[in-house]
């Protein structure tokens, strides 16, 4: 097929643009079609109009079915067709496209002489959603993540307290109430560590262990028949800082109510094995689980420093030149220390470490605390 020398597909354009610089590309949208021609720009559009229309009826024929579909083509009257701007009446075809102010790779269409663009309805779908979401507030009040949470950990601690009366209630209870507490219990931590690795919902997942370890702590006591009292307490103390343990190395997060649990039941729990082994008082218990908790409280950020493996500073000592303190460590190659082979951690990495260091102290010293007033307690009694 021989096209007009007025119009010319854009493979042709290349070897002739030297010999034809003032074709403007353009690109024509013919309802499915999508045609890149260069036409002049300092020609009428009325000119080369024929010439596009006979271009764009030959590629419809070639791109239409077998199946003997009517095919509408254009007729390439002169002043019949002209050319628009997407969504845009058609311009002047007495005018050419530098005069209307079309530019290289515009998009347009071909439009009737005269005929305007059809009006573009909308849907505004969005808008109609956000109203009906606000008519159905009005009607029923509004139910959002906080009052869920509140109302579901406040109906699993009123469980947790009422078996927990149940199983510390004087006399031995029935054998379905250890049961229970200790499924509900199970339950409670599977739950906490969907809560931590599902849902990232740190408050979610400390209610939930909150509401747990007292029934372990409690079904433990229940643990064997008959044996209540100092005899069980060994074991649930050891018990509870296990599960306590292993529901932190599960979910990751609430270091400091995991590290106030241990830190209590190894205290409690060393304390009642030295009750039931050796012969001594009760006071003489309270007396030395006090000054342990105290001396603990003193080493507690060291131990935090070790548990949380922050890089601790060298200190100077008397005598020692600040200097050789500063420059210790150096050089550092790829963030290891050259001199001490250890590895020096990012900024994030160390601010992530105190975090970790700060719970791991909050847990320690409140643990600490209870312990001291439980061995006051059994001091004074």
């Amino acid at each position: 097929m021989t096209l007009p020398p007025s119009l010319q597909p854009l493979d042709d354009l290349e070897a002739e643009s030297a010999s034809e610089p003032e074709l403007t590309r353009v690109t024509l949208l013919v309802g499915s079609l999508t045609l890149d021609v260069g036409v002049p720009g300092n020609v009428d559009i009325r000119a080369f109009m024929p010439d596009v229309l006979r271009l764009i009826n030959d590629r419809l024929i070639a791109a239409a079915p077998i199946d003997g579909e009517r095919l509408e083509l254009f007729d390439d009257t002169p002043g019949l067709w002209t050319l628009a701007a997407l969504g845009r009446p058609g311009v002047d075809d007495t005018h050419s496209l530098d005069e209307v102010g079309f530019r290289e790779g515009d998009v347009l269409s071909v439009r009737r002489v005269g005929e305007h663009p059809p009006t573009m309805l909308f849907d505004d779908v969005e808008d109609e959603a956000v109203s009906n979401a606000a008519h159905l507030r009005t009607r029923m009040p509004e139910w959002g993540t906080a009052r869920r949470r509140v109302a579901a950990f406040g109906v699993a601690g009123i469980a947790t307290i009422g078996l927990l009366v149940l199983l510390l209630a004087g006399g031995n209870p029935p054998v379905y109430v250890p049961v229970a507490a200790t499924a509900f219990a199970a339950g409670l931590i599977i739950f906490s560590a969907y809560t931590a690795r599902g849902l990232s919902d740190e408050y979610a997942t400390g209610a939930t262990v909150a509401c747990a370890l007292p029934l372990v702590f409690a079904g433990s006591l229940r643990l064997l028949p008959g044996a209540v009292g100092s005899v069980t307490l060994p074991m649930a103390f050891g018990i509870t800082a296990l599960i306590s343990f292993l529901a932190f190395q599960i979910s990751g997060v609430n270091r400091s109510l995991h590290a106030t649990v241990i830190t209590l039941t190894v205290f409690l729990g060393v304390a009642s094995v030295c009750w039931n082994l050796f012969d001594v008082t009760q006071r003489q218990v309270g007396a030395v689980l006090t000054v342990v908790a105290v001396i603990a409280v003193s080493i507690a950020p060291r131990l935090t420093i070790t548990l949380a493996k922050l890089p601790v500073p060298p200190v100077p000592t008397a005598g020692e030149p600040i200097d050789d303190i500063d420059t210790r460590g150096e050089p550092t190659v790829h963030g290891v220390d050259a001199v001490t082979s250890r590895s020096v951690p990012t900024a994030d990495g160390l601010n992530e470490r105190i975090d970790r260091a700060n719970a791991y102290l909050t847990g320690i010293l409140v643990g600490s605390a209870i312990t001291v007033v439980v061995g006051v307690y059994l001091s004074v009694d």
